[in-house]
């Protein structure tokens, strides 16, 4: 931010809502100071509005550079929302400053494009609710110059959402794009702060970060979020989408090519923490590392297509605290990985009606961490596995595993369960007995489809699942031998 820039204040008092609501017009390049703000008479800036604007309003913003800093205050209603926009036919741009919601309620900012903006670009700030940020770009927010090269810790954001108490807010068909910046390279392209909860983040588009999106900062508890990461595209980050927060849904996403970076190597969904996340209906290619990571509890996964990764599912360890009980990977197809589902630390998980199908033959399928057996990513890149096979003593267990297609790998072994637990043996034999070793006859695995030929041996031949009761498109699967995999076939 530079030192001579001086806060714009946009407000509205709640009670001004009696007059009838207004269009205002703005032209950083023909309007003046002084005007009356009409379409034939623009300002220059917004800070004439201050004060003025309230529920119903409309300012429309030409085409030009605006470079001053804007804090808005307004408050509008749920049926008269206040809409900052640009003018039809125009692209304003925002540059090298920051707007702020500050205690808003109702606004919705639309149709700008902030370009080589300061860390952050866009701020919800304390107890601003109910308010949307539309079909905006953010390019080069943080400007590449601004990138940690240092080894500095200082997170650099583009949309920051510090709250507290910033509630419902969306963020809807934004796109949010930089340079990848590497390996120093310390930034997000949004961060929801814990204590702002009942998000939507939704059909946007992220590009070029390290976190494109996290929910929470350090390690503070992981408060529930609520929070709906849906429908969204991911490309050229670090990690994709990082949750440290409880009870959120990411559903729908298509994430590609995670690249490694600062802390760590290439990873689509990470729950870093927290309990209760659902991560469903999601496509995730060409991640370094993992496609789905989950430290914390009560997890479930299901329905994701998850391609082209070193590990498919990781439940993994870490110093914020590792995996733990009561995790559900179910209904997922997970194809050229090395690894499809690594148990690691003290996790354990319930592994049914899925699709695990390496590329070439790795070994076993799901790998237990400390029971005999050989990961595959050991030998597969010995350097990166170093890295991070975890640092916690290995505990994990498979509470069930069944109804799986391996393909290319082979079905995790019971005998030392059955050796250190023998009063579970009868239980998981009848869990262990319907994996199958086939061929899924993907419909064109070469070119990504990976829907169910007629004659695939994954049709009808899963178990019914209450926690899944449709498909990645919705289909509702039957109530009994539903497919195996992400599809149901109609």
């Amino acid at each position: 931010m530079r030192g001579s820039q001086v806060w714009v204040a946009v407000f509205a008092v709640a009670g001004s809502m009696g007059a009838s609501a207004a269009d205002f017009h703005v032209n950083g390049v023909e309007g003046r100071d002084g005007a009356t703000g009409t379409a034939g008479d623009p300002l220059r800036q917004i800070a004439p509005l201050a004060g003025k604007l309230q529920g119903g309003d409309t300012v429309h913003l030409a085409s030009g550079t605006y470079d001053q800093p804007v804090r808005l205050t307004c408050r509008g209603t749920a049926d008269a929302p206040i809409l900052i926009r640009n003018a039809e036919g125009h692209e304003p741009i925002i540059h090298d400053t920051t707007w702020e919601l500050a205690g808003a309620a109702h606004v919705v900012v639309e149709g700008l494009t902030f370009r080589r903006c300061p860390s952050p670009a866009f701020v919800f700030g304390e107890e601003t609710c109910d308010s949307t940020l539309r079909r905006c770009r953010l390019v080069e927010c943080p400007p590449p110059a601004s990138s940690n090269l240092t080894g500095r810790t200082e997170w650099l954001r583009a949309i920051s959402a510090p709250g507290p108490n910033a509630h419902r807010n969306r963020i809807e068909e934004c796109e949010i794009r930089r340079p990848y910046g590497g390996y120093y390279a310390v930034n997000e392209g949004l961060n929801i702060h814990e204590a702002n909860h009942h998000w939507v983040v939704r059909g946007n588009r992220f590009s070029g970060y390290m976190y494109g999106l996290q929910l929470g900062v350090g390690a503070q508890g992981d408060p529930p979020a609520y929070i709906t990461i849906e429908s969204n595209e991911f490309s050229e980050c670090n990690h994709a989408v990082h949750v440290k927060t409880s009870d959120n849904i990411v559903r729908g996403n298509h994430v590609h090519d995670m690249r490694r970076g600062y802390r760590g190597y290439g990873t689509g969904i990470y729950l870093r923490g927290g309990a209760r996340t659902v991560v469903e209906n999601n496509r995730i290619e060409r991640a370094e590392w993992a496609g789905v990571r989950i430290n914390g509890t009560d997890h479930l996964v299901r329905n994701n297509v998850i391609v082209d990764t070193a590990v498919g599912v990781w439940l993994s360890s870490h110093s914020y605290g590792g995996a733990g009980p009561g995790n559900w990977i179910v209904h997922n197809t997970i194809a050229d990985s090395v690894v499809p589902i690594w148990l690691e630390g003290a996790a354990n998980a319930h592994v049914f009606n899925n699709i695990l199908a390496p590329g070439t033959r790795r070994g076993v399928g799901i790998y237990v961490d400390g029971r005999g057996m050989t990961n595959p990513a050991a030998d597969w890149n010995p350097a990166m596995y170093k890295r991070m096979a975890g640092d916690q003593p290995a505990s994990a267990r498979l509470l069930g595993a069944d109804y799986n297609l391996f393909f290319n790998a082979t079905p995790p072994s019971f005998e030392w369960l059955f050796a250190e637990y023998p009063e579970w043996h009868r239980h998981y034999r009848t869990y262990g007995g319907h994996n199958l070793e086939a061929d899924p006859r993907f419909v064109d695995r070469e070119s990504g489809d990976f829907h169910l030929r007629p004659d695939s041996p994954a049709r009808a031949a899963g178990r019914p699942l209450p926690n899944c009761p449709t498909d990645l498109a919705g289909i509702t699967r039957p109530p009994f031998c539903p497919d195996l995999g992400a599809y149901q076939e109609e």
